[in-house]
Protein backbone atom coordinates (compact mmCIF):
# COMPACT_ATOMS: atom_id res chain seq x y z
CA UNK A 1 0.00 0.00 0.00
CA UNK A 2 0.76 3.68 -0.82
CA UNK A 3 0.29 6.45 1.29
CA UNK A 4 -0.32 9.92 0.79
CA UNK A 5 -1.03 12.91 2.72
CA UNK A 6 -1.73 16.53 1.90
CA UNK A 7 -4.29 19.53 2.70
CA UNK A 8 -7.27 20.89 0.68
CA UNK A 9 -9.46 24.00 1.03
CA UNK A 10 -12.32 24.56 -1.53
CA UNK A 11 -14.67 26.89 -0.88
CA UNK A 12 -18.50 25.67 -0.78
CA UNK A 13 -19.13 28.08 -3.76
CA UNK A 14 -16.08 26.57 -5.96
CA UNK A 15 -17.18 22.75 -4.81
CA UNK A 16 -20.25 23.81 -6.34
CA UNK A 17 -18.80 23.48 -10.16
CA UNK A 18 -18.53 19.66 -9.16
CA UNK A 19 -22.35 19.48 -8.96
CA UNK A 20 -22.80 21.35 -12.34
CA UNK A 21 -20.57 18.85 -14.49
CA UNK A 22 -17.37 21.25 -14.21
CA UNK A 23 -15.09 19.13 -12.23
CA UNK A 24 -14.33 15.76 -12.93
CA UNK A 25 -10.99 15.11 -10.85
CA UNK A 26 -9.08 17.43 -8.02
CA UNK A 27 -5.24 17.76 -8.23
CA UNK A 28 -3.55 17.72 -5.19
CA UNK A 29 0.27 18.46 -3.71
CA UNK A 30 1.14 15.79 -1.28
CA UNK A 31 3.73 16.71 1.26
CA UNK A 32 6.04 14.78 -0.37
CA UNK A 33 6.01 17.13 -3.38
CA UNK A 34 4.15 14.57 -5.34
CA UNK A 35 1.29 16.14 -7.56
CA UNK A 36 -2.01 13.67 -7.69
CA UNK A 37 -5.07 13.13 -9.33
CA UNK A 38 -7.89 12.57 -7.21
CA UNK A 39 -11.73 11.72 -8.74
CA UNK A 40 -13.65 14.58 -7.26
CA UNK A 41 -16.67 12.19 -6.14
CA UNK A 42 -14.17 10.78 -3.82
CA UNK A 43 -14.34 14.12 -1.63
CA UNK A 44 -18.01 13.98 -1.45
CA UNK A 45 -18.26 12.48 2.16
CA UNK A 46 -16.22 15.34 3.26
CA UNK A 47 -18.03 18.24 1.53
CA UNK A 48 -19.55 20.87 4.52
CA UNK A 49 -21.66 23.70 4.47
CA UNK A 50 -18.39 25.56 4.46
CA UNK A 51 -16.93 23.45 1.27
CA UNK A 52 -13.84 20.96 2.62
CA UNK A 53 -11.04 22.03 4.42
CA UNK A 54 -8.30 19.80 5.93
CA UNK A 55 -5.61 17.11 6.12
CA UNK A 56 -6.05 14.20 3.99
CA UNK A 57 -4.35 10.74 3.43
CA UNK A 58 -4.96 8.78 0.46
CA UNK A 59 -3.81 4.97 0.21
CA UNK A 60 -3.38 3.50 -2.84
CA UNK A 61 -2.58 -0.37 -4.28
CA UNK A 62 -0.17 -1.97 -5.92
CA UNK A 63 -1.86 -1.22 -8.91
CA UNK A 64 -2.67 2.40 -8.52
CA UNK A 65 -6.48 2.05 -7.48
CA UNK A 66 -7.84 4.18 -4.76
CA UNK A 67 -8.42 1.98 -1.47
CA UNK A 68 -8.79 4.34 1.10
CA UNK A 69 -9.38 8.29 1.21
CA UNK A 70 -9.77 10.01 4.90
CA UNK A 71 -9.77 13.14 6.43
CA UNK A 72 -7.16 13.11 9.78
Amino acid sequence: MIKYRFSLNISADDWQVFYQGGIRSIIVRAFNGLKLSIPARNFIPYVGFTGIQGTFEITFNEQRKIVRLQKL
